[in-house]
């Protein structure tokens, strides 16, 4: 009975996993998209990657990387796409998951952003991090009111 539990626990994995991959596909380097990240010294995005999900909707994913020492990630992605064709901007915002410190100078943190049914044919995303929280106004709106 015991040699049959890993055997057991690994095919139940196998399957669990193969389920999960099939739910979206990974279309990062299709097309004539380009990805530009503006890093800072202290503050890198990587793993950036494209999913379209089964609905058609992409959901944008990726990963920050912080050195230094300081409180834990906090903040948001600014996303930005830059049609080829029209130069029409389009803003989005990456929600930041939660931060997990990997040694007193290094944290590690995910984020995703959902970038609806947008078409990414050609254009360019353009990502940035700020440690600040997300403003739902503009500045200017705000200095009036």
């Amino acid at each position: 009975m015991r040699k049959l539990f890993p055997v057991t626990a690994a095919l139940f994995g196998a399957i669990l996993l193969a389920g999960c991959a099939s739910n979206s596909q990974e279309i990062t380097k299709m097309g004539g998209l380009s990805i530009k990240v503006e890093n800072t010294a202290r503050t890198e995005i990587d793993m950036v990657k494209i999913w379209k999900r089964e609905d058609g909707e992409l959901i944008l994913t990726g990963r920050i990387m912080q050195r230094g020492y300081g409180r834990l990630i906090r903040g948001h992605v600014d996303v930005e796409f830059v049609d080829n064709g029209t130069n029409a901007q389009r803003q989005y915002v990456g929600e930041i998951q939660r931060a997990i410190p990997i040694t007193k100078h290094f944290k590690r943190a995910n984020f995703d952003s959902n970038l609806g049914n947008l078409e990414l044919a050609a254009g360019q995303l353009n990502l940035r991090y700020h440690e600040e929280a997300h403003q739902l106004e503009p500045m200017e709106l705000k200095k009036n009111t």
